[in-house]
């Protein structure tokens, strides 16, 4: 569930325009089975615009 255990988490810098866009990556850590659900946390209004989600293994 979205409250479920936090298997990782990484910090997005603001790039100033919609249209700029930065790679971000982190390490996810344990296992899990099932969903995966990414939760969004910190200031107010737009906060991302995310174009690829890639999951490596």
């Amino acid at each position: 569930s979205a409250t479920g255990t936090l298997l990782g988490s990484v910090s997005v810098p603001s790039t100033g325009g919609w249209e700029t866009f930065q790679n971000v990556t982190t390490t996810l850590t344990g296992s899990a089975t099932g969903p995966l659900f990414l939760v969004f946390t910190g200031g107010s209004g737009y906060l991302f615009d995310i174009d690829t989600l890639t999951i490596t293994r």
